[in-house]
């Protein structure tokens, strides 16, 4: 991908769109799955809700930071980490049992989830001509959604075996990180973008 960070990528944001189908499919799988688990295991429902409430704690607890990630780290490393913490959790998940772990397991989840969304969010809203900002945020969202609703059809897979589901997640998310080490490296000039704003309005208003 060889645009700049700070230029538009048709090719960038397609591999955006997939990414972020990933990303609903393991919070969409995540909450149906494991409290299925809690509850086969005849966990009571109010433990139960309150550990599936940790993913969207961990979710409101990214936006604490995930914007000082980014300043910092750039978007393509804070997608990066945000993949890896969703690998390492769900890893973790596979291999141990029990309420506690697995609601601290699903704050991290939520908090991998969300920096890595966001940053592939802000990156397109970022580099995107305004006209088609709309468009383009319709299409993440979507792919989100879609993403979102495939997950739970991991229950199916339960049928296979206690760990096919989580392979599968695993699977994807390994995809993911590689296809993320892709994206190019870099800060994104906001003031770059600014410029180049001004410069179209002002053509736009030259040519009237």
């Amino acid at each position: 991908m060889t645009a700049r960070v700070n230029e538009w990528s048709t090719t960038r944001f397609y591999t955006f769109l997939f990414l972020v189908v990933i990303f609903g499919v393991t919070q969409g799988f995540l909450v149906p799955v494991i409290t299925t688990m809690l509850e086969q295991a005849h966990l009571s429902p109010s433990l139960n809700g309150l550990s599936a409430a940790m993913l969207y704690v961990g979710m409101l607890f990214s936006m604490l930071f995930y914007s000082k990630l980014i300043t910092l780290y750039g978007y393509r490393n804070t997608i990066l980490l945000g993949v890896f913490i969703l690998l390492v959790s769900f890893v973790l998940i596979l291999f141990t049992k029990g309420v506690w772990i697995w609601s601290i397991l699903r704050f991290f989840v939520g908090i991998g989830n969300n920096i890595a969304l966001l940053s592939c969010q802000v990156w397109v809203i970022a580099t995107v001509n305004p006209k088609y900002k709309g468009r383009r945020l319709s299409q993440f969202g979507m792919m989100y959604g879609l993403g979102f609703g495939l997950g739970p059809l991991g229950l199916n897979a339960l049928s296979f075996g206690y760990a096919v589901p989580f392979v599968i997640i695993i699977t994807l998310l390994v995809i993911a990180f590689v296809l993320s080490l892709q994206l190019t490296k870099g800060h994104a000039d906001f003031e770059f973008r600014r410029r180049n704003n001004r410069i179209s309005t002002y053509n736009i208003h030259k040519c009237i």
